[in-house]
């Protein structure tokens, strides 16, 4: 999102990136993070900007989609930008299985298997992590070990839900609208 943000501050935007509760460098409170945490953050910084703005235009990226959805359904921003907006993990059978999913694996190690030669993985972690050596054996197995909880998913599939809800018609006239 950084590069989009330059874009738009050069076009005289005044441009707010926000860190979400739980992510970045306050990773180890991930757990204890909820989509209420999430949106809570994300309607204080647009109260934030409204009273230092007139216009507002609100851009999401993915889970960031999502919450400037259902954000955008509250405080209705001049604009409303969606890229990959999150509605939802998989086909209808993932959304079957999840609760047994859940129930039987509380915790993941996702980065367990990591090829952290490949772009896609190092690009991922050094934004996560900004000073991370990768190339450091130690660094790599301690990522390894990285255990995770499956509650921040299901908080995720909760926020997803509800943005996909609240994308109706009849309450966002102007989504979907290509005039």
């Amino acid at each position: 999102m950084q590069p989009l943000g330059v874009v738009l501050k050069d076009a005289a935007w005044t441009v707010r990136g926000l860190m979400l509760p739980g992510l970045g460098a306050d990773i180890e409170n991930l757990d204890n993070c909820t989509h209420r945490d999430w949106s809570g953050a994300v309607r204080g910084a647009l109260d934030e900007l409204n009273q230092q703005h007139s216009v507002i235009l609100l851009v999401g990226y993915s889970l960031g989609g999502a919450l400037a959805l259902n954000a955008a359904l509250e405080q209705r921003p001049a604009g409303l930008v969606l890229l990959a907006p999150f509605w939802t993990f998989g086909d209808d059978w993932s959304s079957i299985l999840w609760p047994v999913v859940r129930l039987i694996f509380r915790r993941v190690k996702p980065l367990k298997r990591a090829d952290f030669s490949t772009g896609e993985v190092r690009h991922g972690l050094q934004r996560m992590f900004k000073n991370i050596d990768l190339e450091n054996p130690q660094t790599q197995q301690t990522l390894r070990q990285l255990t995770v909880s499956l509650k921040p998913i299901e908080q995720i599939r909760q926020l997803g839900r509800r943005a996909f809800t609240g994308a109706s018609m009849d309450r966002c006239p102007n989504i979907g609208d290509s005039r």
